[in-house]
């Protein structure tokens, strides 16, 4: 049962057909459900719905939505989830009750580390920048996993959307630089120490 108390959290998933992609949503669940208060928004890169992964969701216990939406033709492949990503984006700007909070502490954009992504076994923003893969090259170099917004971001920049036409490694970057300056980025997990 969801704890409407608090500020709800969007948790927007891209996944695609693999053998392991039960046992990773597994996983995931098993994390999510010591959350309160959060909507879960997977998106399979497919035209129509995984059966197992609909049956896995649905007996998750986890408020969620569970959509089919396949990768745009001509996007690069490496970068994977972009699609996905923006139609989980247009999912909360269609649905979020905007008389009421998201994100919880996060006024803006939240930051943390993040431990085993791409090349580095961990990734984090830095007092004076980031310690990260491409940092040099990177406004924001963080992890898709590293950071949060809060969900009146999206109203506030109604076209923000994950760019298609990106290099690999510069989604994230992208996305926040249409929102936000290094100033704005509200470091957590203790100043990004944990």
């Amino acid at each position: 049962m969801a704890d409407k108390s608090i500020p709800i959290i969007y948790l927007i998933t891209p996944t695609y057909a693999r053998a392991t992609q039960i046992a990773d949503l597994t996983r995931l669940i098993n994390t999510l459900l010591h959350l309160k208060h959060l909507h879960w928004i997977v998106i399979e890169d497919a035209y129509t719905e995984n059966l197992p992964v609909r049956k896995l969701l649905n007996s998750s216990k986890i408020l969620h939505t569970y959509l089919s939406v396949p990768k745009k033709r001509g996007v690069d492949e490496l970068l994977k989830g972009v699609a996905q990503r923006n139609a989980g984006l247009a999912w909360i700007r269609k649905h979020h009750d905007r008389k009421t909070d998201g994100i919880r502490k996060t006024k803006k954009v939240s930051v943390w580390p993040v431990g085993f992504t791409s090349r580095m076994a961990l990734q984090t923003p830095v007092v004076v920048g980031f310690m990260s893969w491409l940092s040099d090259y990177r406004k924001f170099a963080v992890d898709m996993a590293g950071f949060a917004l809060n969900v009146n971001v999206l109203f506030d920049y109604p076209n923000m959307i994950f760019p298609y036409d990106c290099p690999p490694g510069f989604q994230e970057t992208m996305f926040l630089e249409q929102c936000c300056q290094l100033k704005e980025l509200e470091p957590m997990a203790e100043n990004c120490t944990k």
